[in-house]
């Protein structure tokens, strides 16, 4: 039996059998050629596995009178891989491989480090909560061109309140619905509730990431609960960009309200922008804004499709 442990992140690690490196990296798709040499002519069978997770198969001896024999297989770590999780190469025919030289390609197509918020899948069909984007910080939960968070902490000052202290060591902005006529006001197309969390200071190439658990294979219908200052657009995607769809988000300025800052606050809630198929389960959603930026937004609700 030879036994190999991954570390390295390189692209391509060649090995040979013997070297024991530590770590494995979870969600990453490992392609393994394995060049045998056998002795006395032996042509042993393998199997290529995690230690852990069970041996896979992949090639069966090739029949021919030979003493080289190639193995391919490919493997998906787990999402919860043992510390120093191993891989093995067995042979069915006894101990007579003398050598072998392993070629392990990795790909890292697929990983993602973010976690839901409050370690809670928003669920589809539902209400999607922009605030409720994911933990993992910038560059894996979001990408915020802002340095500091506009809203929670600086528009409205820390003060011990959940409201006012919402997420205010990360970089997107956030803030909340308030009366007084700030965004209950008569220019609103639709009324929001009071205190609700929205993401606002939007800019283009700005984007949000949010676990969720899809209940059924479907077609769903967007609508978005929001205020723009300017036509604008977005998109929502799924699992890098797999399904995409492009939504076009009307101004909701209106030229009437003399209150300049007020033209932030002008809500609307729309039932149908546009569709997306996803299927049962986990996936990760990712809204993007594309152009003008300068829009809020509460929440999206996403309903099965007729």
């Amino acid at each position: 039996m030879i036994s190999v442990i991954f570390k390295s992140k390189m692209p391509v690690i060649r090995a040979i059998a013997g070297i024991n490196i530590r770590s494995v990296i979870s969600g990453l798709i490992i392609l393994l050629l394995v060049n045998c040499i056998a002795c006395h002519g032996d042509r042993p069978a393998m199997k290529i596995g995690l230690v852990s997770s069970g041996m896979t198969d992949s090639t069966k001896n090739s029949g021919a009178p030979v003493e080289y024999q190639s193995v391919y297989a490919m493997l998906v770590l787990p999402k919860n891989p043992l510390p120093g999780e191993a891989f093995r190469i067995l042979s069915t025919g006894g101990e007579n491989i003398r050598k072998a030289q392993i070629i392990i390609s990795v790909s890292s197509q697929g990983v993602y480090r973010g976690k839901p918020f409050n370690n809670d899948s928003q669920l589809i069909p539902g209400k999607l909560q922009c605030e409720f984007y994911d933990i993992g910080g910038e560059g894996i939960a979001y990408h915020d061109l802002d340095s500091v968070n506009g809203g929670s902490g600086r528009l409205n000052p820390a003060n011990g309140t959940y409201l006012n202290e919402f997420r205010m060591n990360e970089k997107v902005g956030i803030s909340y619905t308030k009366s007084n006529n700030c965004d209950n006001n008569p220019y609103n197309l639709f009324n929001p509730e009071i205190g609700q969390l929205y993401v606002g200071w939007t800019k283009p190439g700005e984007w949000l990431k949010y676990t969720v658990d899809v209940e059924y294979n479907s077609t769903y219908v967007i609508g978005i609960m929001y205020t723009a200052n300017g036509d604008g657009t977005i998109s929502l995607s799924a699992d890098d960009n797999k399904a995409e769809v492009k939504l076009f988000i009307p101004s909701t300025n209106q030229k009437e309200d003399s209150i300049a800052w007020r033209q932030w606050h002008h809500w609307n809630k729309l039932d149908s922008i546009g569709r997306i198929y996803l299927s049962k389960g986990i996936h990760v959603l990712k809204i993007t804004t594309l152009t003008n930026g300068n829009m809020n937004y509460d929440f999206l609700e996403l309903k099965l499709g007729k």
